[in-house]
């Protein structure tokens, strides 16, 4: 899968009015599962915070920026 195969579009869940839950990947070449993954996007922010490589309180770890040249 590449980032062109989903044209810029990530659907998103309404969960009760409040918050907008959806897949994301990130990196080249992509991590994360887009249809697994699901993350709170954020609409009043231009900031998005993921787990990584490296974080002791996780449960899970997303995205390792060694495996990434954009990032």
């Amino acid at each position: 899968q590449s980032a062109a195969d989903y044209q810029q579009r990530i659907w998103l869940t309404n969960d009760n009015n409040t918050a907008y839950m959806g897949g994301l990947m990130l990196g080249t070449p992509l991590q994360g599962n887009f249809s697994t993954s699901s993350f709170y996007f954020d609409t009043s922010s231009t900031y998005t915070t993921v787990t990584t490589v490296g974080c002791e309180d996780c449960n899970t770890t997303y995205f390792n920026s060694t495996k990434s040249s954009t990032f």
